[in-house]
C-alpha cells in the first residue's frame, strides 16, 4: 500500500496482527485502559470439547477389539501352530510347567488358615452369594446396589475369597474405601468375623501404614492409595478383583480411579474381575460407565440390585417426619433456600426431640434408650450441638452418651461410637457425612438430620475457594434415613418442611470434579501418563468444566508444577511435569505444602519445613475452649514467640512437645501431658496426628531422593536467620497469595491515630463508642476496667463528654516467661493490652454498662466526688494526689538539650533506666541507702499481703552483698511450693525482680516513711532516638544478644552525656554521647550502633516528634507556658488499681447499653496484590495470630507484606479470609524482592525518562500471539518503594539459576540427577545470594505509578536486556529474568532537588504561615509549618537527603 492510501477513503482496510519482538508488542485499547479489571467476568467454556474424546474412545475399544478376534482367528488356523501352547512351554524336558507351579505356591497359603465360619445370617445379602459370585465370575464387571447396612462391604470379598478356595483358584482381592477409618474398621471386622490375625489373609493399607504380608488376599485399602499403585503400574494385574466401594461418593479420587480402572481394563488388565458397589438408587450410570463391547457394540454392565427383594429391606419398617410436622414442640426454626446453615432455634428443636424420645419409649413400653444419630455439616455444628446437650442434659438431670463422629478425630474416638452406653443412659452420635455410608451403625433407631452438607466450592471467576454449608441431596438423606430401623422400628426427623425437601433439595450431589480446584488430578494424570490431562479427564463420569481445568494448569504452571510448555509447544491445556510436579502429585497434602516442603529443602530448612507443612494439613493442634478464647490467643501467641507466623508458631508447639517426649518431661511432670495440653491450649489428640503425618511425609520424601543434608559443608542456619529464611520460604510457597499495608492503600497516619484519642498515646490506648452522653463517666469506669481485667492490670479509663470512652493501660516492667521460654510478644511499640483489647471485640464479646436513671447517676457522682460530663483535667488535684504516690522521677524540663547520666539498668540497647549523674542526685542516693541499711529497726515485716502500687522496701543482692532498696509493689501471685510471689520494680535503678513475700519490709517510722517517700525516684526510663534493632540481624525486630553485649560492655559504668529529642509520657528519647579517651572526638551510640550493624535508623513516634518540635521552639515561650509542656510530658497517671469506685448494682439499674468496642485507631486494613483480589475486602481467619493487625509504625510509609498459605472466599464473592498467615519483616523493600525471586515471570517498570526502576508485573506472562495475560486473574502489578537496580535483578538471577540447578531435570527424569555435593553446592550457593538480597541497605524511592497497569508488553524491546543462557532454560521454574537498560539520571535534576530541600528547611523555621508545600523528594504534601518540621525529622525524607548528599 502506499503512504498516500491512507488519505483515500475509497480503499478498504483491515485490521491485522502485527509480529511481536521479544516483549510482543500489544496495542492497548481504549476500552482496556478504562475498564475495571476486578469487574471482568471468563466466559465458561462448558463441557463441549468431550464428545470428541469420548467418541475417540469408543471407537478404539472397539476396534482393539476387532483387532484381537481377528488375531484370534488366525491363530485357530488350521496350519498355525498354537501361540498358547508356545507361551505354556516354559522348559524343556519332563519337569513340571513353571505356571503350574507358580499357581500351586499361590494356592498353597489356603491350607494355613481355617475357611468354617458361621455366616450372619442375618444379613440381607446372604440371600444372594451365589448369584453375586456366578456374576462376578461370567462378567468382567458387576454393579451391585444395596442399602446402606446390608453387609456389602464385609462380605462381597468373603464371598469371592470362598468361592477361589473352593475351586482352588488363586485370587488377591482389593477393596477400596472412601476414607481411612473405613478400611480400618471394615478390614477389623473381616477379621474377628473368620479369625483371621488382621495383616495375614485380611489386611488393609492406609497412607504408608500397611498392615499386609505375602498371606493376604483380602486387602482393603483407602482410593487414594489404589489409586497410587495404578499410576504407579499402570496396570492393575498384581490382582484378580478389584472392589470399588461406594462409588456414590464422587470425590475427586473416586472418580479418577473410576477412570484409571476403566482405562486400564480397556486396554491392558482386561483379565481382572472389576466390582462396583453403592448405595444410591441411581448407578444405571456406573453401569453405562463400565459399558464393555459385544457383538460389536457397548453393553452395560450387569447390576445386582439387593433393594428389589422386599426380603432386603430392613428389618423394621422407617417412619420418616418433617419439619412441618413438628409444630407441638413449639416455635419452629425458618428455613430458607438461600441460607442454608442451622440457626440456634435449630439446635433448640433437635435437643427437644431428643427429650421427647424418652416419652416415646415409655408409651411404646420400652425398657431400653434407642441409639440417636444427628447428621450436622461440620466439626463446628457438632461442638455447638455438644455445648447444648451437656448444658440441658447437666440442667435436667438427663443420662445422655454423647459422642462425636468425624474425620478429623482419632480412631479410639471413633471406636467409642460402636460401643454401649453406661446403663441407663442414651446414646446420642452427633456426626458429618462420614455416618452415611462409611461406617455402619447397627444400634441406631433415630436419626435426626438437618439435611445439610459441606462441600468445597471453587470460584471459576476468581479461583478462590470456599467451604460452604450447602443443602444435602435426597440421595443423602435416603442414605441417612437408612442408618435407623436395623434393631427397632426407626423413626428419621428431617428439620425441613417436606415440600422444601421435595422441590429444593437436588436428587444427587454435585460431584467434587465438577466443583473443586483439579490441580492434583491433573498431576495424577501427567503421571499416568496416557494422554494429555484434558484428552483423559474428558473421559470422567462427569467431565470437568474446561474453564475449571483450563484454571487448574495455569495454577500448577504458576506453582511450578507444570512447565509453560508440552514438549517444547506452549499449550494452555498442557504442559511438562517438573520435580516439583513429581512431588506434589506424590505426597499426602496440599501442592503448595508441597511446595513449601521442596523450597525448605533447597534452602535448607527441610525439616522446619514438613513440620509447618503436616500441621497446616490437619486439624488445629491449638485448642480455643469457648470460656477461654482470649487465654488462648494469648497462648498462641506465645508459641509464635514475636514471629507474626501461624506457621511458625504450630512449629515451635511441635518441636517442644517432641522435646517433652524424648526427654521424658511429661513422665515426670505433674499431670503429665494432659496437664501440660490443657494449660497451654494443645489438642494433643492433633498433635499426634501431625506427628504420624511428619513420619509419613519424611519416609515419602526419603524414598523421592529428598532428606536433609548432612556432612561437611551444608548450611548451618543460626538462630538469628532461620526465621527470616522460614519466612522468605512462606512466601515463595504460597505466591501469589500477597497482601500489604503500604502508601497504596491501608496506611494509617499516626497523626490522625492521635487526633482520635484526642492527644493520647495510641501504643497503648483504645476506646468505645457508644457513651450515653447523659451519663458520668466515672460511675461506670470499674465495669469497664473488670471488662479489660485479663488485659492487663494497670489501666486508666476516661471520658471527654461525647460518647467516646477512652482505655490508656500502663506499661508492665516485666513479662513472665514460662518453662516453653517463649514471649507472648509482637514485634514494635504497642502495648499488648492493646493487641487483647481489640481481640475481645473480635470475639464478640460484650462489655455491658448496666445504668442508673440519669438524675440518679448524677446524684451519686456528685455524692462520689467525681467529674461529670466533662473529662478530668490533666492536673487535676485527685490526680497530683496520685502522683505523689508513684514517686515520679525527675525528668528533663523542656528547655534542657543536654543532660549527665550513669546507666543503672540496661534492658536492652534501646532500651535502659539512668540516674541523673549530677551532684544533688548522688547524695540523695547515697542518702536512700544509708537509712535503708544502717538503722533495721526503720523497716519492719509485712502481715498481710502488700498493696499493688505501694512502694515497700525490698532487697537486691549484688556481689554476695544484700541490701534494702525503694521498691514498687507490681503484682501479687501464688506459685506451687513457693507461696506468695511478689513482683517489685526498683524506682531507684529500674529493674524488676520477684522477692518471697517474707522478705518485703514497710517502713516502721512514719516521720522516716515521709521522708524516704519525699525523695523522688532516681531512676528514669530512656530510648535511643531514632534508631531500631536491625531487621537483619533479628527478623522479629527484636535486640541480638551480641548487640546486647557489646552495648553492656560500652556503657556499663560510664559516666555519659544525653542529648534530649524528647519527653513522652515519662520516657527520655535521647542520643548517647561520650567523649573518646583516645582522642577530642566524640563517640554517638546511636550511631555507632547502626555502623556496627546493630541497628537501622528509625522515625520516632508522632507525639515524640511533637515533643521535639516544641523543644526546638521552646525559647520563644513564656514561662507558664514551659511548665505546662513540662507537666505533660511526665508519666501517665491514674494507673493505681482502687481508683474507681463500685459500679450500681444490677437490681438499682432499669436500663442497660454495650459499648462498641474497644477499637484502635491502629487497625490495619490489608490489600491483595493480585487482580483478582484487589477490590475485595479483607479478613484474618479468628483464631490466627495475626488476627488483630495493628501498625505498629505507622510513621514508616514502606510496604508491609503479609502471606497467606490459603485464600478463601465468602459465597457472595465480596470478601476474602486469609488462613495460616505470615507477617514479614518490615525490611525495605522485602515485598519487592519476594515478588521478584518468587514470581514466574515479571516485566520490568521504569520511569519516563528510563533512569530507574519504579516496579514490576508479576504473573505468567502473556501470549505469545495476541498479548494477552496467560493467567490476568493472579498477575500483580508490584510498585518499588524502595531502589531496585539492575545489579539487584542480576542477583536475583542469580539466586533463581541455583534454584533451577537444585531442581532440574531432564525430560522423562522424575528427580534430579544430584548428588550430596551437588545439592550442598547448590543450598551454600542459595544461602549466599539471598543474604546478598537481603542485607543490601537500600534507599527510599517515591512510589510512582505504573502507567498502563496490568498491561504487559510496555517496554521497547530495543531497552531489553537479555540474561545469559543456560542448560535449564528449556525446563527452568523459575525463568530468569529480562532487564532493562537504563540511562543516566542528570545532574541538573540532583541540583534541583538539592536547591528544593534548602527551601523546606527555610520555610520549616520561617515565621510566615504556610498554606501548602509538597516535599518533591517524598512525594508528600504538606499543610501547616508544623507538619513540615515533623515531616523533616523522618527517616524516609533524612535517606532522602543522605543519598543527595552522596
Amino acid at each position: 500500500m502506499d503512504l498516500l492510501d491512507i488519505f483515500d477513503m475509497s480503499k478498504t482496510f483491515e485490521r491485522v496482527m502485527v509480529p511481536g519482538s521479544q516483549t510482543q508488542g500489544h496495542v492497548v485499547t481504549s476500552d482496556e485502559l478504562f475498564s475495571n479489571p476486578s469487574d471482568m467476568k471468563k466466559p465458561f467454556k462448558g463441557r463441549d470439547y468431550v464428545r470428541q474424546y469420548q467418541i475417540q474412545e469408543e471407537q478404539e475399544v472397539l476396534q482393539s477389539l476387532q483387532s484381537e478376534q481377528n488375531i484370534q482367528e488366525a491363530a485357530e488356523g488350521p496350519d498355525s501352530s498354537s501361540m498358547y501352547d508356545v507361551e505354556e512351554l516354559t522348559s524343556v524336558g519332563a519337569g513340571p510347567n513353571v505356571n503350574d507351579l507358580l499357581h500351586e505356591e499361590l494356592t498353597q497359603v489356603y491350607n494355613n488358615y481355617s475357611f468354617v465360619h458361621s455366616a450372619q445370617n442375618s444379613l440381607p445379602i446372604m440371600d444372594y452369594k451365589d448369584k453375586i459370585v456366578s456374576m462376578v465370575e461370567t462378567n468382567q464387571v458387576t454393579v451391585i446396589q444395596g442399602a446402606t447396612g446390608c453387609g456389602k462391604s464385609t462380605q462381597v470379598p468373603q464371598f469371592i475369597l470362598d468361592s477361589c478356595v473352593g475351586n482352588g483358584v488363586h485370587c488377591n482381592i482389593v477393596i477400596t474405601q472412601p476414607r481411612r477409618i473405613a478400611a480400618i474398621t471394615v478390614a477389623k471386622r473381616v477379621s474377628e468375623e473368620r479369625n483371621w490375625p488382621l495383616g495375614t489373609l485380611v489386611g488393609y493399607q492406609v497412607g504408608l501404614n500397611n498392615k499386609t504380608s505375602g498371606d493376604t488376599r483380602l486387602t482393603f485399602c483407602t482410593t487414594g492409595v489404589l489409586l497410587q499403585k495404578f499410576i504407579n503400574k499402570r496396570n492393575m494385574n498384581d490382582y484378580t478383583h478389584v472392589i470399588v466401594d461406594e462409588v456414590h461418593e464422587r470425590d475427586e479420587d473416586m472418580d479418577f480411579t473410576l477412570l484409571i480402572v476403566r482405562k486400564l481394563l480397556r486396554t491392558n488388565s482386561r483379565g481382572v474381575k472389576v466390582i462396583l458397589m453403592s448405595a444410591t438408587f441411581n448407578v444405571q450410570r456406573f453401569s453405562e460407565y463400565f459399558s464393555f463391547p459385544v457383538l460389536g457394540k457397548l453393553e452395560p454392565a450387569p447390576i445386582i440390585d439387593l433393594d428389589k427383594s422386599h426380603a432386603l429391606k430392613t428389618s423394621f419398617m422407617i417412619n420418616i417426619y418433617y419439619l412441618c410436622q413438628m409444630g407441638v414442640l413449639g416455635p419452629l426454626p425458618e428455613i430458607r433456600e438461600e441460607e442454608p446453615g442451622i440457626t440456634g432455634h435449630g439446635y433448640e428443636l433437635a435437643v427437644k426431640l431428643i427429650k421427647e424420645f424418652d416419652g416415646l419409649e415409655q408409651r411404646s413400653e420400652k425398657t431400653e434408650k434407642g441409639a440417636v444419630l444427628v447428621f450436622l455439616p461440620g466439626l463446628y455444628e457438632i461442638e455447638e450441638l455438644y455445648s447444648l446437650l451437656h448444658r440441658t442434659a447437666l440442667a435436667n438431670h438427663l443420662k445422655w452418651w454423647v459422642r462425636p463422629l468425624h474425620s478429623t478425630i482419632t480412631t479410639d474416638e471413633q471406636e467409642s461410637v460402636f460401643k454401649l452406653p453406661p446403663a441407663g443412659s442414651r446414646k446420642i452420635i452427633l456426626s458429618t457425612n462420614i455416618a452415611e455410608s462409611s461406617i455402619t451403625l447397627p444400634d441406631i433407631v433415630y436419626v435426626i438430620d438437618f439435611c445439610l452438607t459441606k462441600q468445597l466450592i471453587c470460584d471459576q471467576n476468581t479461583n478462590f475457594t470456599s467451604l460452604q454449608v450447602c443443602w444435602a441431596s435426597k440421595a443423602n438423606c435416603t442414605q441417612r434415613a437408612g442408618r435407623s430401623g436395623r434393631v427397632a422400628e426407626g423413626r428419621v426427623y428431617r428439620l425441613v418442611p417436606q415440600f422444601f425437601y421435595d422441590r429444593v433439595l437436588d436428587d444427587e450431589g454435585v460431584p467434587e470434579i465438577l466443583r473443586c480446584p483439579l490441580d492434583r488430578l491433573i498431576l495424577q494424570a501427567k503421571l499416568f501418563d496416557m494422554g494429555e490431562p484434558k484428552a483423559l479427564l474428558a473421559l470422567t463420569l462427569d467431565p470437568p468444566d474446561l474453564t475449571n481445568l483450563e484454571n487448574s494448569i495455569l495454577l500448577l504452571k504458576e506453582t511450578g508444577g507444570l512447565l509453560s510448555e508440552s514438549h517444547g509447544i506452549p499449550n494452555i491445556y498442557d504442559g511438562d511435569i517438573t520435580f516439583m510436579g513429581h512431588i506434589m502429585a506424590k505426597l499426602p497434602v496440599d501442592i503448595r505444602i508441597a511446595k513449601l516442603i521442596l523450597l525448605g529443602h533447597i534452602f535448607s530448612v527441610l525439616e522446619e519445613c514438613i513440620i509447618m507443612g503436616a500441621a497446616m494439613s490437619l486439624k488445629s493442634v491449638f485448642s480455643s475452649p469457648f470460656q477461654e478464647r482470649l487465654a488462648a490467643y494469648n497462648s498462641k501467641l506465645t508459641w509464635a514467640d514475636g514471629s507474626c507466623s501461624d506457621c511458625i508458631s504450630f512449629l515451635n508447639a511441635y518441636k517442644v512437645w517432641y522435646s517433652n517426649h524424648e526427654n521424658g518431661y511429661f513422665q515426670r511432670s505433674v499431670g503429665g501431658e494432659k496437664s501440660w495440653g490443657k494449660r497451654y491450649f494443645i489438642q494433643l489428640k492433633a498433635m499426634k496426628e501431625v506427628d504420624i503425618l511428619i513420619q509419613d511425609l519424611t519416609l515419602r520424601l526419603k524414598r523421592l531422593g529428598i532428606a536433609a543434608t548432612t556432612g561437611y559443608g551444608r548450611v548451618i542456619w543460626t538462630d538469628l536467620e532461620k526465621p527470616l529464611v522460614l519466612k522468605v520460604v512462606i512466601a515463595g510457597a504460597f505466591y501469589p497469595n500477597y497482601f500489604v499495608r503500604g502508601a497504596q492503600g491501608g496506611q494509617i497516619d499516626e497523626r490522625e491515630a492521635v487526633k482520635v484519642l484526642v492527644g493520647r498515646d495510641p501504643y497503648n490506648t483504645v476506646f468505645f463508642k457508644n457513651m450515653p452522653t447523659n451519663q458520668p463517666g466515672e460511675l461506670y469506669a470499674k465495669t469497664i476496667k473488670n471488662y479489660l481485667k485479663d488485659c492487663a492490670d494497670e489501666m486508666k479509663v476516661s471520658f471527654d463528654g461525647t460518647s467516646k470512652v477512652y482505655v490508656q493501660f500502663g506499661r508492665s516492667h516485666y513479662q513472665e516467661v514460662d518453662e516453653r521460654r517463649f514471649h507472648a510478644r509482637i514485634p514494635g511499640r504497642v502495648s499488648m493490652a492493646v493487641y487483647k483489647a481489640v481481640k475481645l471485640r473480635q470475639l464478640k464479646i460484650p462489655c455491658i454498662l448496666h445504668l442508673l436513671k440519669a438524675e440518679h447517676a448524677a446524684q451519686r457522682a456528685e455524692q462520689l466526688g467525681l467529674c461529670t460530663y466533662k473529662e478530668k483535667p490533666l492536673l487535676g488535684e485527685r490526680q497530683q494526689e496520685l502522683s505523689s504516690s508513684t514517686l515520679n522521677p525527675n525528668l528533663p524540663t523542656i528547655d534542657v538539650s543536654y543532660i549527665q547520666l550513669l546507666i543503672s539498668h540496661i534492658v536492652d540497647p534501646g532500651h535502659f533506666w539512668a540516674h541523673s549523674a549530677d551532684t544533688s542526685s548522688s547524695q540523695q542516693q547515697v542518702w536512700l541507702f544509708q537509712k535503708l541499711n544502717e538503722k533495721s529497726d526503720l523497716l519492719k515485716p509485712l502481715t498481710e499481703l502488700p498493696q499493688v502500687g505501694k512502694i515497700y522496701a525490698a532487697p537486691y543482692t549484688e556481689y554476695s552483698q544484700t541490701n534494702y532498696y525503694r521498691a514498687r509493689v507490681e503484682s501479687v501471685s501464688s506459685r506451687k511450693g513457693e507461696g506468695n510471689v511478689i513482683q517489685v520494680f526498683f524506682i531507684d535503678y529500674g529493674n524488676t525482680e520477684a522477692v518471697k513475700l517474707s522478705d518485703l519490709r514497710d517502713f516502721d517510722d512514719e516521720t522516716i516513711k515521709d521522708d524516704i517517700l519525699e525523695v523522688p525516684a532516681q531512676a528514669f526510663e530512656c530510648t535511643l532516638s531514632e534508631i531500631q534493632p536491625s531487621l537483619i540481624h533479628n527478623s522479629q525486630g527484636l535486640w541480638t544478644n551480641e548487640a546486647l553485649n557489646e552495648f553492656r560492655r560500652v556503657v556499663q559504668g560510664k559516666v555519659f552525656y544525653g542529648k534530649v529529642y524528647s519527653v513522652v509520657h515519662g520516657v527520655v528519647s535521647l542520643e548517647l554521647i561520650r567523649q573518646s579517651l583516645s582522642s577530642s572526638q566524640q563517640v554517638n551510640i546511636n550511631h555507632w550502633l547502626i555502623e556496627k550493624g546493630y541497628a537501622q535508623r528509625a522515625d520516632e513516634s508522632y507525639l515524640s516528634k511533637v515533643n521535639h518540635d516544641l523543644r526546638v521552639l521552646q525559647s520563644g515561650m513564656e514561662l507558664e507556658t514551659r511548665r505546662v509542656y513540662d507537666d505533660l510530658q511526665s508519666h501517665e497517671t491514674g494507673f493505681s488499681k482502687d481508683t474507681y469506685p463500685e459500679p450500681p448494682s444490677q437490681k438499682e439499674c432499669r436500663t442497660k447499653v454495650t459499648l462498641r468496642g474497644p477499637n484502635s485507631p491502629l487497625e490495619m486494613k490489608l490489600y491483595n496484590l493480585t487482580q483478582v483480589g484487589m477490590s475485595r475486602v479483607v479478613n484474618i481467619e479468628w483464631n490466627s495470630v495475626n488476627s488483630v493487625l495493628l501498625d505498629t509504625e505507622p510513621q514508616d510509609p514502606h510496604d508491609r507484606l503479609l502471606v497467606a498459605a490459603n485464600v478463601g472466599q465468602n459465597p457472595q464473592a465480596d470478601r476474602l479470609t486469609l488462613h495460616h498467615t505470615t507477617l514479614m519483616p518490615n525490611l525495605h523493600g522485602l515485598a519487592s524482592l519476594v515478588c521478584l525471586i518468587f514470581a514466574p515471570t515479571i516485566e520490568l517498570r521504569v520511569n519516563e525518562s528510563r533512569t530507574r526502576l519504579i516496579g514490576a508485573l508479576c504473573g505468567l506472562g502473556c501470549d505469545k500471539l495476541t498479548g494477552q495475560p496467560v493467567f490476568r486473574d493472579h498477575d500483580m502489578e508490584v510498585a518499588f518503594d524502595t531502589e531496585i537496580t539492575i545489579e539487584d535483578l542480576q542477583e536475583v538471577n542469580r539466586l533463581r539459576y541455583w534454584m533451577n540447578i537444585a531442581m532440574y531435570t531432564d525430560e522423562g527424569e522424575d528427580t534430579p540427577d544430584n548428588g550430596p555435593r551437588d545439592v550442598i553446592k547448590c543450598q551454600n550457593k542459595i544461602k549466599n545470594f539471598l543474604f546478598a538480597l537481603l542485607k543490601k541497605k537500600r534507599k527510599s524511592k517515591e512510589i510512582c505509578a505504573a502507567r498502563r497497569p496490568f498491561q504487559w508488553n510496555q517496554l521497547d524491546s530495543r531497552y531489553l536486556l537479555d540474561p545469559s543462557e543456560s542448560r535449564v532454560d528449556d525446563r527452568a521454574i523459575f525463568r530468569l529474568h529480562w532487564g532493562v537498560d537504563l540511562e543516566e539520571e542528570d545532574d541538573s535534576h540532583i541540583k534541583e532537588m538539592m536547591q528544593h530541600v534548602k527551601d523546606l528547611h527555610s520555610k520549616a523555621v520561617s515565621s510566615e504561615p504556610l498554606k501548602e508545600v509538597v516535599c518533591k523528594l517524598c512525594q508528600v504534601t504538606i499543610q501547616s509549618t508544623q507538619a513540615l518540621r515533623l515531616h523533616l525529622q523522618t527517616a524516609q525524607h533524612k535517606d532522602h537527603e543522605d543519598e543527595l548528599a552522596r
